[in-house]
């Protein structure tokens, strides 16, 4: 089988979706997504709800969040809860609440067979 060589950036709207692979990557999905948190309470973590099209439960997901998310709040993690709803995890390590402004967040999901 031959290979194709690419020298410059392959750009998709759509994501990314390889063909067969060692490693059975099926789909790369990158973009930037609104985090808005409630308030968190001092010293407690809680998850924000969003939406990201396409994502589906066993996906893996990254999420970036952006330099200017509040002191005190720290990114713990994601996770796909359901079809297109990916949960994010957020700790407070002040003793004082913190209400998380709306932020833009880069994520990157990953599907593997």
């Amino acid at each position: 089988m031959s290979a194709t060589h690419f020298s410059g950036p392959i750009v998709s709207t759509n994501g990314f979706t390889p063909g067969a692979s060692a490693v059975g990557l099926t789909l790369v999905m990158k973009g930037t997504v609104a985090v808005d948190p409630a308030e968190i309470a001092g010293t407690t973590q809680a998850e924000t709800e969003i939406t990201i099209a396409g994502a589906a439960t066993g996906d893996i997901v990254i999420m970036n969040p952006p330099a200017s998310l509040e002191a005190g709040l720290v990114y713990s993690h994601a996770r796909v809860s359901a079809t297109n709803t990916v949960q994010v995890g957020l700790a407070n390590i002040t003793g004082t609440p913190v209400n998380g402004a709306d932020l833009t967040w880069t994520y990157c999901i990953l599907r593997f067979a």
